[in-house]
């Protein structure tokens, strides 16, 4: 079994401890630029997940989840007026919702998620993001 699958949970638990990773390299027995590789991976891991949560979070899935919450209830009651009633009304809401969306402005939220992940895990490739950045508008002008 290779060293990752068996050390890698141990340093995430090191490092939501607090531990240090100049400290790890003797406590889990190997070199510093793994570590450093590691946490990167751990970063992301973390991060992709803190997205995951904030997106289903969103009104779409706020909505999505009350037409499926209705729907079930609709199919256990008998009196289904007032649930039929809500459950349409929750797909307009939902329509409309969609309809609206602002493109821009979701467009520029994307890229401002991009530009931290970048500054995050590649700081040293923000340069050349920019560059791409830059180009890719020029050309579309």
């Amino acid at each position: 079994m290779h060293k990752k699958k068996l050390l890698f949970p141990k340093a995430v638990e090191l490092w939501e401890q607090g531990t240090k990773t100049t400290a790890m390299v003797s406590l889990l027995g190997v070199s510093q630029a793994t570590l450093i590789r590691w946490k990167r991976i751990y970063k992301y891991e973390k991060w992709k997940n803190s997205n995951i949560d904030l997106n289903k979070k969103s009104v779409v899935y706020w909505l999505e989840e009350q037409i499926q919450d209705t729907m079930i209830q609709i199919g256990k009651k008998d009196s289904k007026v007032d649930l039929l009633g809500r459950l349409d009304k929750l797909i307009s809401m939902r329509k409309k919702y969609e309809s609206s969306i602002d493109k821009l402005g979701e467009t520029i939220r994307v890229m401002g998620d991009f530009a931290n992940f970048v500054r995050e895990f590649f700081p040293h490739n923000v340069g050349i993001v920019k560059e791409i950045a830059n180009a890719f508008l020029r050309d579309r002008e």
